[in-house]
């Protein structure tokens, strides 16, 4: 008996961790951890400020298919002209969703801003506060900051989207579309799949 247990022992410690690159959002950005912890901090200096004294509950969990994220609070005054009585603040991100360092940090500014009274940008598609989220901010870009060491693809999402609005704009084009409209017609349509609330 104590050679089988020996033995599924050592047949357990030479099975493959999983990479970093292979778990999900969830894991590699905890709610709790130093990469949230991070990128709300960015958010609040951006913002200048902190939303909701500071209380903002952040978690992971399914979301309306295309959602990357979305804020809750309750406010008695008014959902949007008093973000100082905003409480019981919180940001739920996509289990669905991919990830990647600048998106999540551009997501959670993003996010703040909503929790800080700002609604969505009607005319500047590249404003943060754009419903459809195109390019990571710059202050978000590089790897992962955590002290793990861990990195991971910078901005890859946001690569993927830049190449497929080209392909859509391309084949708009050899249609007879005007480039301008087309690369902000296919603008829209990759956001659309990845709209933030």
């Amino acid at each position: 008996m104590r050679a089988l247990v020996a033995a599924l022992f050592t047949a357990l410690m030479l099975v493959p961790v999983a990479s970093a690159s292979a778990a999900t959002p969830a894991e590699r950005f905890p709610a709790d951890g130093a990469d949230m912890a991070r990128a709300m901090q960015i958010a609040a200096d951006f913002w200048k400020t902190q939303p909701c004294g500071g209380q903002v509950a952040l978690r992971w969990t399914r979301l309306e298919a295309g959602t990357r994220a979305e804020a809750a609070w309750r406010n008695f005054d008014s959902a949007w002209d008093n973000p100082s009585g905003n409480f019981d603040c919180n940001i739920a991100f996509s289990t669905a969703m991919p990830f990647e360092w600048p998106d999540l940090c551009t997501t959670v500014v993003h996010e703040v801003g909503h929790l800080l009274g700002h609604q969505h940008a009607d005319r500047d598609e590249h404003a943060v506060m754009a419903e459809h989220a195109i390019e990571p901010l710059r202050v978000c870009g590089g790897t992962t900051p955590a002290a793990t060491g861990a990195s991971v693809r910078t901005g890859s999402v946001a690569r993927a989207r830049r190449a497929a609005i080209r392909r859509c704009a391309r084949r708009m084009t050899r249609r007879g579309v005007r480039a301008y409209a087309a690369r902000r017609t296919c603008a829209r349509r990759v956001a659309a799949r990845t709209r933030l609330r």
